[in-house]
């Protein structure tokens, strides 16, 4: 009976042993399904933000290479609107010159057209004395008539000289 005994107690013994060691692998399946869980959860954001990244990191190279290319486009522009302004440049050089001669000409005929009317105005205003002081001799009776002879014609041109007048 000892025997029984022994074999029963040690049965019960593997009988808890065997439940022991099934609840701790119970424990350990439950602690390791919360840990796969809370993995699934940190590997689903992970994935989230590994999209947000490389979607982000794909809109700036995008960005980077339009940004390239539109920096060749006003390279290129830059350059051509350079070449225009060099030629605008020289346009408006030539053009300057060109008004610098002309104003030079403009102010020679000027010059020359001020003494042109001087001179005709000297001229003029010496012709206006010259017609005054005829007029005025015409107004006049003329002091040859006192030394004309008594003629009818010489009498006449005098009388008509003074009453002009």
């Amino acid at each position: 009976m000892r025997s029984c005994w022994i074999l029963s107690t040690l049965t019960i013994l593997v009988t808890l042993g065997l439940v022991l060691v099934i609840l701790g692998q119970y424990h350990e399946m439950l602690t390791i399904d919360r840990k796969t869980e809370s993995l699934k959860v940190f590997k689903g954001r992970f994935d989230t933000r590994l999209l947000y990244e490389d979607r982000f990191k794909d809109s700036i190279e995008k960005l980077l290479s339009e940004g390239q290319s539109m920096t060749k486009t006003l390279e290129t522009a830059l350059e051509t609107l350079g070449q225009e302004v060099e030629k605008k440049k020289t346009e408006q050089d030539a053009c300057q010159a060109e008004m610098k001669t002309k104003k030079e000409e403009v102010e020679s005929s000027e010059a020359s057209n001020k003494q042109t009317t001087d001179a005709l105005k000297a001229e003029s205003d010496a012709w206006q004395q010259e017609t005054n002081t005829l007029k005025a001799q015409l107004t006049q009776v003329s002091p040859i008539c006192e030394y004309v002879k008594k003629k009818d014609e010489a009498t006449k041109l005098c009388a008509t000289n003074a009453t002009s007048t």
